[in-house]
């Protein structure tokens, strides 16, 4: 395969030959030593590798052709990447490659990267060979330069080409100047600043033109727009001024009084918040590409400034008639004063001061100082300064802007007078009808612990500055007390069109609310209630509620019944709605007398029917059928008899033939028991014939002194037991009483009984009795007939408890001389030895004393008497 190839080479310096496992040899036919080639040619390059076994097929590599034209001494890329198969390559010969008779051509064989880094062959090479210039336009090695000069300086330009035989056609702005190889150019002047270049002809008539060459020519700055020569910029404003200059490379660097400014390197020059220490004289140094530097004229600069104000005026208050002044001080040029007052200029304000002589209220306003410095000010800057603006008044007398306010003050209860008042350095002094009130100089007047002889008409007097003073409005002070009842409403029995008046009386009344039947009546708040012609809707229950600010006071009911002679009716009216019969000891029964309850407040007979109670409520007197006449009433008397401690409620219903046949009244008790005790008493065992004392604590758990009026015994074994306490007996409110009683069981077992407390002061109680009868035989006469003994008696450790015959089952108990259980013993059915550890129930051994061993045996009980000593 041939590959054909004219285009240029890559021109790229060729890497150095990879290593070779040097199996054989790159051999490179053609081109031949000695052959000769012209520049433009095509070559072809032939080669063929030494080595191409197994793995040359297997791991194929790729050839690269290389081309020197020194002899060898470099190598530059022909081509890479050719295929393993290639053996030929066409190549065009570069016609700006360099022409000479030292060529060679190499071929390298790479190797491939998937197995080695290493080629099969080395490579191979052939030369050298001439390649010939041939006929074409020069090549330039070295283009003519663009070079910059000052005036009357020189300049050279020069190129560099391969041509044979060259001859040279030097140009300015595409114009023939020059034929020599090297343009020289002397004492230049602006005129020559341009375009060069230069057409260079090979021998054989092929020409090319160089690149263009720009020279060109500077001068020297110079300046074409001075800056002003004199500058004014205001005080705190931005200003500038500035040079104008022509010349090559130029640079400016501006001075005050001939000292360098850091940083004011532009053609203007710009002040920033200009303040007098940037007053000054100005130049610009300007600099360029060519020598001399030139200096502008120079500028004065001018800051026209404000004055200064170093002390304000102060606000003024002053007394009519007095004198005063006002002044400021300030620094600055040639300055000039005028006193303002409310905006106006003052007459003759013209100085740093201004005086006031006699002053009147005339004078009053706000005032301020205009400065101005009178400088030359030809920028019309601002060369004014202002005092603050501040008040000068005079004195005015106090002004109350809220007189105190009378009112009412309670007997005992505190009021307080204040006053708002406006002025300067204000006092106070109340009087009470005109005459001065000790230590009473404050806004507020305070009455305390108010009494009768404090009413009146009280004052104060505000005083300021310069004597003056104002006298507040009086106020009125009445001293009153909660409002009492003089008068009150009666009741009213009218006939429909008859005139309605109620009236109630008080004493320091402030207002007054009729009230119908709880609730009140609009507009009706006068003492006095009347309504012109009463109807049948007038009929009800009437008060007025009388108040002041020490409290109110409600009237007792008057009631209204309004009648209408064509519609007369009996009317039931029960005159109280509860009945309470208080607290009621338990036990025991209250009487309560209802009088007058029942009413016919109709016009017509009304028969009671029927007078009915609930459970625990009983009628005593009062009770129905009966008849009431018009306006007639009937009292009723009723007994409540709790049955349990705590609150009893009922109701007492009236049945009539009125319109409204019924009414009830609410019926309640409270059963107590005002002390309290135990539940009850538990004597435990005591021997027969003998005896046992206990006490019970009954403590009055009320505020009242209650008496117990008995102490009964009842019960089964009642005659067991005896109160030994002294009955009756009183306890105190909130004290204690033991009440004791006597044990005797007159049988063996159990014996029960309960004690029952009367008290009609206190309520009644019970408490239960309970305690158990022992025998007390000797163990003479029972142990030994029944075959027991008891040893070691006295002990000092436990016992043994023998039966001559075998024993039934029952209990051996130890008991002490208290007649309590110390511990109890099992006895088996057959048993003939029982034994005890001596020790009680909880695992302690007994005290030395006197014990009893109690056998129980079926019916029998035998007691044998043990001596425990320790």
């Amino acid at each position: 395969m041939v590959l054909l190839l004219f285009a240029s080479s890559t021109d790229t310096t060729a890497q150095t030959v990879p290593c070779s496992y040097g199996y054989s040899y790159v051999y490179v036919t053609a081109p031949t030593a000695g052959s000769t080639y012209t520049r433009g040619d095509v070559m072809t390059i032939r080669w063929y590798p030494g080595y191409v076994g197994y793995w040359y097929s297997s791991y194929p590599p790729t050839f690269a052709i290389h081309y020197s034209t020194d002899g060898g001494a470099t190598w530059k890329i022909v081509k890479e990447g050719i295929n393993y198969n290639d053996r030929s390559y066409n190549w065009g010969i570069p016609i700006t490659s360099q022409f000479s008779n030292q060529w060679m051509i190499r071929v390298v064989e790479m190797p491939n990267q998937s197995w080695s880094y290493c080629a099969y062959n080395y490579a191979g090479t052939v030369g050298t060979f001439t390649v010939l210039k041939g006929c074409f336009p020069p090549t330039f090695s070295q283009q003519p330069l663009s070079q910059t000069i000052c005036a009357g300086g020189s300049a050279s330009f020069s190129v560099a080409t391969d041509g044979e035989n060259p001859t040279y056609k030097w140009r300015k702005d595409g114009n023939v100047i020059a034929t020599t190889p090297t343009l020289s150019l002397s004492n230049v002047q602006v005129s020559q600043d341009g375009f060069y270049d230069v057409v260079v002809t090979d021998g054989c008539g092929a020409e090319r033109a160089s690149g263009l060459a720009k020279l060109t020519v500077n001068v020297p700055p110079t300046i074409t727009r001075q800056p002003p020569a004199t500058v004014y910029i205001c005080e705190n404003d931005r200003g500038s001024f500035s040079v104008g200059a022509v010349g090559a490379g130029k640079t400016y660097q501006w001075r005050k009084n001939g000292t360098p400014i850091p940083g004011a390197t532009d053609s203007t020059f710009v002040v920033d918040n200009a303040v007098t220490a940037n007053e000054g004289n100005y130049d610009c140094v300007i600099t360029g590409s060519c020598p001399p530097s030139v200096t502008s004229g120079i500028a004065v600069l001018k800051v026209p400034t404000r004055p200064r104000i170093t002390a304000q005026p102060s606000e003024l208050v002053i007394c009519m008639g007095q004198n005063g002044q006002l002044s400021a001080t300030a620094t600055g040029n040639n300055l000039n004063y005028q006193w303002l007052k409310d905006g106006k200029p003052v007459p003759n304000g013209i100085n740093p001061t201004l005086t006031f002589t006699n002053y009147d209220y005339t004078m009053d306003g706000q005032y301020q100082l205009i400065i101005t410095s009178n400088i030359p000010n030809p920028t019309g800057c601002n060369l004014q300064a202002q005092t603050r603006t501040i008040n000068v008044v005079g004195f005015k007398p106090p002004k109350v802007v809220a007189d105190p306010v009378g009112g009412d003050a309670c007997v005992g209860g505190s009021t307080t007078l204040v006053v708002q008042a406006e002025g300067t350095d204000v006092t106070y002094q109340w009087y009470k009808g005109g005459t001065p009130i000790p230590n009473s100089n404050t806004f507020a007047l305070a009455i305390n612990n108010a009494k009768r002889t404090d009413a009146g008409d009280y004052s104060v007097r505000v005083s300021s500055t310069c004597g003056l003073s104002a006298t507040s409005a009086v106020a009125s002070i009445a001293v009153i007390e909660q409002p009492k009842l003089t008068k009150n409403p009666t009741d009213q029995s009218l006939r429909v069109g008859d005139m309605l008046t109620l009236t109630v009386e008080a004493s320091d009344w402030r207002s007054v609310q009729w009230m119908k039947n709880g609730t009140a009546i609009p507009g009706a708040t006068s003492p006095t209630y009347t309504v012109e012609k009463a109807a049948v809707s007038d009929n009800g229950i009437y008060s007025a509620i009388i108040r002041n600010g020490c409290g109110g006071v409600t009237s007792g009911y008057a009631r209204v019944s309004v009648k209408d002679p064509s519609l007369d009716r009996p009317e039931l009216t029960l005159m109280q709605n509860t009945a309470d019969f208080g607290e009621i000891p338990f036990g025991y029964s209250s009487d309560a007398t209802l009088t007058g309850v029942i009413k016919n407040t109709g016009l017509a007979p009304m028969n009671v029917t029927d007078v009915a109670v609930t459970s625990g409520f009983t009628i005593v007197s009062g009770g129905a059928p009966f008849t009431l006449a018009p306006n007639e009433t009937s009292t009723v008397v009723l007994k409540a008899t709790p049955t349990a401690v705590g609150p009893l409620t009922g109701t007492m219903t009236v049945t009539t033939n009125a319109p409204v046949p019924t009414g009830t009244v609410a019926l309640g008790a409270l059963s107590v028991v005002r002390y309290s005790h135990a539940a009850g008493l538990n004597f435990e065992s005591v021997f027969i014939n003998k005896d046992k004392e206990l006490c019970v604590t009954l403590t009055n758990t009320s505020a009242v002194a209650i008496k117990i009026d008995a102490a009964t015994i009842t019960g089964g074994n009642a005659g067991d037991y005896t109160v030994v306490s002294t009955i009756p007996m009183d306890i105190a409110a909130s004290a204690s009483q033991d009440v004791c009683i006597k044990f005797a069981p007159s049988a063996t077992g159990a014996r029960s009984a309960s004690i029952d407390f009367a008290s009609s002061t206190g309520g009644n109680s019970s408490l239960v009795l309970s305690g158990d009868g022992q025998v007390d035989v000797s163990v003479n006469e029972s142990a030994e007939i029944a075959g027991i003994s008891v040893y070691p008696n006295p002990t000092h450790d436990g016992i043994v408890i023998r039966f001559a015959n075998s024993s039934a089952a029952g209990t051996i108990s130890i008991v002490n001389t208290a007649g309590m259980l110390v511990a109890t013993v099992p006895m088996t059915d057959g048993a003939q030895e029982v034994r005890w550890n001596g020790r009680d129930a909880a695992g302690s051994l007994v005290p030395s004393g006197m014990y009893a061993v109690v056998i129980r045996n079926g019916a029998s009980t035998i007691n044998v008497p043990l001596s425990v000593v320790r």
